[in-house]
């Protein structure tokens, strides 16, 4: 009880500072800091715009937004202003990763999958590292597959996965289930081989070949492979 008198005695302190000063910046600073250790979430939304409208430079409210995107979204539980948050932030910073990664998580979980693939798509132009292109490829795949039911659309995705990394092998499943859906045995018959020839574990490899075998004789009719 001490300590959340002693809080609530700074808290006020620093308002008075702000109320004679309005555009204090240290004062403001210390004010969104007690309020987050408070748990004042609104009072930490209002301050933080109030650090946000004292500055005169774009390129100092980019950390404000994303704290206000990560309040909204983690404290609050508003998700239509935790997306207005990292709008404004990559208004002002276009390529943002974070920030784009909140906007297509966020609009994935609203259910606006177009949207999320929009953003996931911009992360993409972003990135370098190869490995997380694939990531991303696949994620747009499984939202056009699964949310989407845009079987041409995924398939077009989990190419993209295989033409960076051959052996992905959750692209490769997911490539195996779109033809099988298909009964484009042909189709399954080659991503079979892809997937023995980059398994390296035996006793998995040896159970892909009894399958690709399966499929050739019962589906296909080949009797050689």
């Amino acid at each position: 009880e001490t300590k959340l008198n002693r809080l609530a005695d700074a808290i006020d302190c620093m308002n008075q500072v702000t109320l004679i000063q309005p555009d204090n910046i240290m004062g403001i600073e210390q004010l969104e800091r007690l309020y987050e250790i408070a748990e004042r979430w609104q009072d930490l939304i209002d301050e933080t715009n109030t650090h946000i409208n004292v500055l005169d430079d774009a390129s100092q409210h980019i950390e404000l937004y994303r704290k206000l995107g990560v309040v909204f979204r983690d404290k609050v539980g508003d998700p239509t202003s935790a997306i207005d948050a990292f709008l404004n932030l990559t208004s002002i910073q276009p390529n943002d990763i974070p920030a784009l990664y909140a906007l297509a998580d966020l609009y994935q979980a609203g259910e606006d999958y177009y949207s999320s693939i929009d953003y996931l798509k911009r992360i993409i132009e972003c990135l370098s590292d190869s490995n997380e292109i694939t990531d991303v490829h696949y994620r747009i795949g499984m939202l056009n597959y699964v949310q989407l039911t845009d079987d041409v659309s995924a398939e077009a995705c989990f190419k993209n996965c295989l033409d960076i990394n051959a052996g992905y092998m959750p692209a490769i499943d997911a490539l195996k289930q779109i033809y099988e859906g298909r009964e484009d045995w042909l189709s399954v018959v080659r991503i079979l081989k892809q997937k023995v020839e980059f398994t390296r574990e035996l006793d998995e490899k040896a159970k892909i070949n009894c399958e690709l075998g399966y499929v050739s004789l019962n589906n296909i009719g080949d009797v050689v492979n």
